[in-house]
Order: structure tokens, then C-alpha cells, then sequence
């Protein structure tokens, strides 16, 4: 399991991902298997998808103002001809209002252009483009995380399941050697009280047997939440073997270098700072006037099938110069975000090396200790051979 987390943050993920059609086995779930579901339904990652969706519709968004704006209009009007006179105009007419309707039809074809703004428009259609790549990063970080989750519960209940088969032989010798002392005591060679002690130990390995079978169900639990799902497709896990990852002998430096440069979180938080930087220099240009080009062609009269056409064209500049502050706020407000983005990345890289370095020491630390058990396991066996070579059950006392 430790040496498990390591891989996972130096292994590039085309080197830990399981190919995307793996198909589910009737009678057992392997590693990869789970790394697949997870990567097609888990709501973490549909959610970072759509986020990502989401990130690049705003890219268009924000180079819509850029281009040309085309609007058509069209009405009808049914409406009375009456005269009234404005201040100044109409001295002398005589008003005869009456009810007689009239029919009054018009469209108009507008075309506008924006023309200069000081980078106001570009420099927001920029930071959109950064945040897309930010959501795109995330996206990658939503399934590394993920996969890792997996991988980690899948080792984990792996883990219970051996110890509930350790449990289970365990269980399975004290009663064997509970019968043995049943023998003993009733032939008067060994005393009724090592027959309760048996008892207690047969007793104690029912209640370890439970507690690992608990372990395991709690384990498996895990696992499918990992994964995504409410329940797996199967409870019996496979037993591949998962190999070395490498470089997980190698200097420590060495491996923080490749996390740092293969790890997405710190190149997410670098687009987040670059896209509010750009915003802050987009609010900053909207102390200046932007400039535009409008073309309009109209069409209107009474008579629908004799119609008066128009022809227009302008060009138009627009200065809020002044709005209660609001481009000095969102500016701050947008530079402050940028630190923070950039302190958040750094930060970043403090964990990736601690993490590194933590999954290291903890994989060389089992290592040791799979030697020690491996060496413990070796001598206990060669006590086994010497006390049966003199003649003594070692499990009789």
C-alpha cells in the first residue's frame, strides 16, 4: 500500500491507467477493472467534465463581442394618423382627431463592430482562454485523484482479505489443537485447565475471524465509494500482483523533480493566476473609451408592397469615465485573486515534495519490514523442524 502512494506520484498516468474497455470479470474485480468504472461514472469526474464544458463555452463567450453583431428587426403597427402639434411646431393647424386606422410596416438590418476598446475585450476573451485550460488541468487532477482513491482502497481491502484468511487458519488451528487437548486432559496427561485456556483461545479466534470479516465488509465499502458506485459488481477482488514503480529506489531529489513536473495541481493554479491577472488588466483598459461602426439598412412604409428603403452608417464612442470606482475594484479585486492563485501554487508544490518524500520513507519502511517478517517467518519454521526432530509437539504444552 505504501510503496502503492509513491507510484502514484511519479508514474505518469499513461503508466498506472487501465485501458477504457476493460470488461468487468463474473467472478473477480481486478485493479484495473475498478480504475475503468471510476474513470467512466464517477460523479467527481462528470462533475470536472462539465466544469470543463462549461470553461470553454466561456471562451466563446468572451470573443463574441469581438465579432461582428448582426440584428434584424421587424414590426407591424396598426395604429391612427392624428396631428399633434410639438412646442414650437404646428401654430395655426387645425386638429381633427378621429379613429381611422392606419397599417405601418418596417424591419431594419443593423450591423455593429467594435472597433477599439484598449484590450478590454481581448484581454477578457485571454483570461478566458486561461481558465479553460486551469478547468482542463483540473480535470486531469479530478482523475488522478480519483484513480488514486481507487487504487488505494482496492489495496486496502486486498490487505483485509488477507488478514480475514490469516484470521481463518488462525480460527482452524486452535481448533485442531483444542481437539488435540480434549484428548490429552481426558487420558489425565495434561490438566482440565488447559483445556479452558484452549477454549479461550479457540474463543478469541472467532472474535478475531469477526472482527477481520468486518474489516473487509467496511473495506469493500470503501472501494465502491471510490469507484463511484453504490454497490460493486462483484465482492471477490483478483490477486495480480502490482510491480515496482520505477525509480522508487532512487534519490529522493530526484523523485520530487519528476512530481513537480508531472503532478497538475501547481499548472492549475498558474492558469488561475494568469486568468486574474488578465482580468485585472481588463478592468484596469475600461477607464478608456472604446470605439465602434454601425451599418443599418431600413425598410418601412404603409403599403407592404411599397416600401421605403434607408440607408445608415456611423461610428460611436462610449466613456463611462466615471462609475463609482468600479474598474478600480475589480482590478484590486482581480490582482488580490492572482496572489492568492500564485501563494496557492506554491503551497502546492510544499505538499507534492512532502508527500513524495512521506510515500518514500514510508515504502522503504515496508520494505524493511517485509524482510524482518520475511526472516521471522524463516526462523520460526526451523523452531517447527527442531522441536518435532526431538519428539515435541510444539503445539502441546
Amino acid at each position: 500500500m505504501f510503496w502503492l502512494t509513491a507510484a502514484l506520484l511519479l508514474v505518469p498516468p499513461s503508466a498506472v491507467s487501465a485501458p477504457p474497455d476493460a470488461a468487468l470479470s463474473d467472478s473477480a474485480l481486478s485493479i484495473e477493472q475498478a480504475v475503468s468504472l471510476a474513470r467512466k461514472q464517477h460523479p467527481k469526474l462528470l462533475a470536472a467534465r462539465a466544469q470543463r464544458e462549461a470553461a470553454a463555452a466561456q471562451v466563446g463567450v468572451a470573443l463574441a463581442p469581438l465579432l461582428p453583431q448582426l440584428g434584424l428587426t421587424v414590426g407591424y403597427q396598426r395604429m391612427t394618423g392624428n396631428a399633434a402639434p410639438r412646442p414650437g411646431q404646428g401654430a395655426g393647424v387645425e386638429i381633427d382627431p378621429n379613429f381611422d386606422g392606419f397599417n405601418y410596416f418596417s424591419a431594419a438590418l443593423t450591423l455593429n463592430q467594435l472597433v477599439w476598446d484598449f484590450g478590454q475585450t481581448t484581454a477578457r476573451w485571454h483570461a478566458a482562454q486561461a481558465t479553460e485550460d486551469a478547468a482542463a488541468t483540473n480535470l486531469r487532477t479530478a482523475r488522478l485523484d480519483i484513480e488514486a482513491g481507487v487504487r488505494l482502497a482496492f489495496v486496502a481491502a486486498w490487505g483485509q482479505k488477507a488478514l480475514l484468511e490469516v484470521a481463518e487458519e488462525n480460527q482452524r488451528s486452535e481448533l485442531r489443537h483444542l481437539r488435540q487437548v480434549e484428548l490429552l486432559v481426558a487420558a489425565d496427561v495434561r490438566p482440565a485447565v488447559e483445556l479452558a485456556k484452549s477454549r479461550a483461545l479457540v474463543a478469541n479466534a472467532e472474535a478475531n475471524r469477526l472482527a477481520a470479516l468486518g474489516a473487509l465488509q467496511g473495506a469493500m465499502a470503501q472501494l465502491a465509494q471510490a469507484v463511484g458506485l453504490e454497490a460493486l459488481p462483484t465482492q471477490t477482488l483478483s490477486e495480480a500482483a502490482i510491480g515496482p514503480v520505477p525509480g522508487e529506489d532512487g534519490e529522493p531529489e530526484v523523485a520530487v523533480a519528476v512530481a513537480l513536473k508531472r503532478r497538475p495541481e501547481p499548472k492549475a493554479l498558474e492558469y488561475t493566476r494568469e486568468a486574474q491577472g488578465l482580468l485585472a488588466e481588463a478592468a484596469r483598459d475600461a477607464y478608456w473609451p472604446s470605439f465602434g461602426v454601425t451599418l443599418g439598412v431600413t425598410d418601412a412604409g404603409i403599403d407592404i408592397e411599397n416600401l421605403g428603403w434607408n440607408m445608415s452608417a456611423g461610428i460611436g464612442l462610449t466613456w463611462n469615465f466615471y462609475q463609482g470606482g468600479l474598474s478600480e475594484r475589480q482590478a484590486t479585486a482581480a490582482e488580490a485573486l492572482a496572489e492568492a492563485a500564485a501563494a496557492a501554487a506554491e503551497s502546492a508544490r510544499h505538499t507534492i515534495r512532502f508527500e513524495v518524500n512521506q510515500a518514500l520513507i514510508e515504502l522503504r519502511t515496508a520494505k524493511a519490514q517485509i524482510a524482518a517478517s520475511d526472516e521471522a517467518v524463516v526462523q520460526a519454521r526451523e523452531q517447527v523442524r527442531l522441536a518435532w526432530k526431538r519428539g515435541v509437539n510444539p503445539r502441546v504444552y
